[in-house]
């Protein structure tokens, strides 16, 4: 399945969910963020984190009472910093490589929560989710780092590596605090598929994201 077909099945879905519950509470609205990106579970010493940034938009859907699900979709651009990264490309052998990823983010994530009404002051919302989550890469901004140590980059700028696959999957944790039509919201991804192919040890992309959403409630 191609990535405009995968579009298309979230959006749908995500009406479906909509639909399902036009009497319930919901709210949709625009997040952005910061993440630290690295790559696990083994944490190879040529492997190093970077931090990144993600935009997009989310809503909460309320299926059933304190049952939500959460659409979302997300532009993230995360990022790696390689040690002699020969296995990509063996002119890497004297140059480190800081390796750019900017992908579609679509997650599917359900959670559990409610709203704490005060007297006189704004409600807040609390929640907790998990889920599933699909990540289709958009491009590569890559770039070399020269060491002493090293005996030099290649000339040029970097290319874009077919090693890198263009499908990533994995599972998100996370909560989310609201206080009035703001959002906080902090979240765990972990890859489950390498991010390499062919395969490497401890490999699977994984982040760590926080980040602040304006919901339009109704």
């Amino acid at each position: 399945m191609n990535a405009k077909k995968i579009l298309l099945v979230a959006i749908l879905l995500n009406v479906i969910f909509l639909a399902g519950s036009i009497n319930a509470q919901n709210s949709i609205g625009v997040r952005a963020g910061g993440n630290i990106s690295f790559l696990a579970p083994t944490f190879e010493t040529y492997y190093t984190e970077r931090l990144g940034y993600s935009v997009g938009v989310t809503g909460h859907i309320e299926l059933i009472p304190n049952l939500f699900y959460i659409p979302e979709i997300n532009y993230t651009h995360r990022g790696y910093l390689l040690y002699t990264p020969a296995f990509l490309d063996e002119n890497l052998s004297g140059a480190d490589l800081i390796l750019g990823l900017s992908y579609l983010d679509i997650p599917f994530n359900f959670g559990y929560g409610g709203t704490m009404v005060t007297e006189g002051a704004s409600d807040m919302f609390f929640l907790a989710y998990g889920g599933f989550q699909l990540n289709l890469l958009q491009g590569q901004r890559n770039r070399y780092r020269e060491r002493e140590a090293l005996s030099g980059a290649p000339a040029g700028d970097p290319p874009a590596y077919d090693a890198i696959r263009t499908t990533d999957m994995g599972g998100n944790l996370g909560f989310s605090i609201g206080l009035g039509q703001f959002l906080f919201d902090a979240r765990f991804y972990f890859g489950v598929i390498p991010l390499f192919d062919p395969k490497r040890e401890g490999d699977t992309m994984n982040s760590v994201t926080i980040s602040a959403s304006y919901r339009f409630i109704w």
